[in-house]
């Protein structure tokens, strides 16, 4: 079996749980801090664990419950009754088998507690009575012991694909179970709103199904889903490999759903654990299998707005250019989350944060990301590479993945551990971008840059978007942006952290691997650090003499380049013109000419190159 249709079997697996959950230094500004509402996380799952009082399963009648799941299967219970305990109605040993030609899927629960579940509410929906009301159909439901073979469900889901993807996706004869367990799941405070799905009469098919998405999505409410003590096992299978997969979700709550607004999802302590084995198949049967495990100790997101989109979406319409004002994409928190290749972690993360959540019509007014501790080891990825290869019989060519490990390992450049930020801004009145990202590579280089640009502001766009407010006027849009783009400066800049040294050594290294391959890479072999930087720089101040021929600055420049290989600290090139340059002052330099003056526009542009060197670069 490839290992591209495991990947995409368990790429189906995640979008179905992700479905299931669903439901039920530098300077510049930094971005926000992604967290859940100021009473806490732990707040927000003890607020979801809180049970309601008083007696909430008087009136509840379980057969009429078993009446309306007659169209969609079977529901038994060994027993029924108010819970004394909760005052809620209780179900016991609860069986939902679903119809099918074959016995389809079975669901199952040690028990089901109801708390006020409004029966009547349900007959008024289901007969077309109250499909203009906003009604509240239940205050909580907690189902424990949950089990549930998904596998008919995951099949049943791909059968509904357009067939050229599920070609794609069935490549291959693979067998695949997948179960779902759950210590408990909670609903909490359901309630129902107007029903108002009525697309055209001469509405596509396309339409009318984002249009019925749309009026789902836009139907309901619900305080809380809790799932707790949650797993989903994964097996897969074909001639050649199986995979075993193990998903565990201690602990996730999705609250606050409101018609397409979403005020945030919770996940602390997930791990997952897959392992791959080879089947006894001919020479496959020297392949070792690997394993890959990982976790996350907490996950966040929060201010998902959809609601207003999807009111247009139940039109079948995109909504016009003035009419989106209520739009985001959230923002998302990543903590503790690590992936490892046979017990080592290859991939890492302490802190990730992110932010996409304003925006003026589709255009994004600010994107934040923020992250601490994101590192990757190339040197363990190489070393189970190299295992599986080697067990498998068939030539590799030198250097080996081993041998890459050994010198990334030698130069340094093993582990490579990152802090930084990339903030993205528009100021949808003046029109103002700006772009700057720091990263920080402990042991390698710091890099920053930043740049800043004058574009058209959202009310000088709106007029282009055509009479419906969706019709973009593309050759007015394009003068538009001629006439309103300006280019305020930039810089980037470059500060050695032991990076110069660790790619010169592995320069050295790839010349001692491959000594035949080219006779100048070959005479490093018996070099230092030093030596490499030495002819590296020698070469940039060698040709420095030539380039200030055509723009007489870049000989100054190149030789500070020079300067910051052999000594280190910090290389900076600025872009700083006297004043903001035009589409129409840069296509006038050097007097319209068809071949610029470069001359003319280093000094349009006041670029500069400067070097600091390390005991200076050090200072704050």
């Amino acid at each position: 079996m490839a290992l591209t249709s495991h990947l995409r079997s368990a790429a189906l697996s995640l979008a179905l749980v992700a479905s299931i959950a669903a439901c039920g230094r530098g300077d510049g500004p930094q971005a926000p801090a992604v967290e859940a509402p100021a009473s806490g996380i732990e707040a927000l799952f003890a607020a979801a664990e809180q049970r309601p009082s008083g007696k909430p399963g008087a009136g509840f009648e379980a057969e009429r419950l078993k009446a309306y799941t007659n169209e969609w299967g079977t529901l038994t219970y060994a027993a029924e009754g108010i819970d004394p305990d909760t005052g809620a109605y209780r179900l016991s040993d609860v069986v939902f088998q679903v119809k099918g030609e074959e016995a389809g899927v079975a669901i199952t629960a040690s028990e089901i507690l109801f708390w006020n579940f409004d029966l009547d509410a349900i007959d008024a929906r289901l007969e077309g009575r109250a499909l203009d009301q906003t009604t509240q159909i239940f205050d909580r439901i907690e189902i424990a012991g949950l089990s549930l073979d998904m596998s008919d469900y995951l099949d049943a889901t791909q059968d509904m694909l357009p067939d050229e993807v599920r070609d794609v996706l069935e490549a291959g004869d693979l067998e695949q179970e997948i179960k779902m367990e759950a210590g408990r799941v909670v609903l909490a405070g359901l309630t129902l709103h107007p029903w108002t799905y009525n697309p055209a009469e001469d509405a596509s098919e396309e339409t009318r199904a984002i249009s019925l998405v749309s009026a789902v999505a836009r139907n309901f409410s619900l305080d809380n889903l809790l799932f707790l003590d949650t797993r989903m096992i994964q097996n897969q299978q074909d001639a050649t490999m199986t995979a075993i997969s193990t998903t565990v979700y201690p602990r996730q709550l999705t609250y606050g759903y409101d018609r397409g607004n979403l005020k945030g999802v919770v996940q602390t302590d997930a791990t997952f654990d897959m392992n791959f084995t080879f089947n006894d198949l001919g020479e496959a049967s020297a392949l070792p299998g690997f394993r890959m495990t990982g976790q996350m100790g907490k996950s966040a997101m929060s201010d998902l707005k959809f609601g207003q989109l999807l009111e247009w979406g139940e039109r079948g319409e995109l909504p016009p250019i003035t009419e989106l004002t209520e739009f985001s994409l959230g923002t998302y928190l990543m903590e503790d989350t690590s992936f490892s290749l046979d017990g080592a972690p290859v991939f890492e993360v302490d802190r990730l944060e992110a932010s996409a959540d304003q925006f003026s019509w589709f255009f994004p007014e600010q994107i934040n990301l923020n992250y601490e501790g994101v590192s990757i080891d190339l040197s363990q990825f190489m070393t189970t590479i190299d295992r599986i290869l080697e067990a498998s019989g068939e030539p590799v060519d030198e250097p080996t993945p081993a041998q890459i490990a050994g010198m990334l390992q030698r130069s340094g450049l093993a582990k490579l551990t990152a802090d930084g930020r990339l903030n993205l801004s528009w100021n949808r009145d003046t029109g103002q971008t700006v772009g700057e990202s720091y990263t920080s590579t402990a042991n390698f280089f710091t890099e920053d840059w930043r740049f800043e640009l004058g574009l058209p502001g959202f009310a000088e766009i709106v007029p282009h978007l055509g009479e419906d407010g969706r019709t973009p006027d593309e050759d007015a849009l394009s003068d538009l942006l001629e006439e309103r783009f300006s280019f305020a400066g930039a810089h980037w800049a470059l500060a050695d952290e032991g990076g110069l040294d660790a790619v010169s050594t592995m320069v050295i290294e790839v010349a001692k691997a491959y000594p035949d391959a080219n006779p100048m890479l070959a005479g490093f072999a018996d070099s230092t650090p030093k030596d490499v930087r030495a002819f590296a720089a020698g070469s940039f101040a060698a040709g420095s003499g030539q380039v200030g021929k055509m723009v007489p600055e870049a000989t100054g420049w190149l030789l500070r380049l020079s300067d910051f290989i052999t000594q280190g600290g910090k290389i900076e090139l600025r872009m700083a013109p006297a004043t903001p340059i035009t589409a129409e002052t840069a296509m006038g330099a050097s007097g319209g000419m068809a071949e610029p003056d470069p001359a003319e526009l280093v000094s349009l542009y006041g670029v500069s190159v400067t070097h600091t060197p390390p005991a200076e670069a050090a200072q704050p």
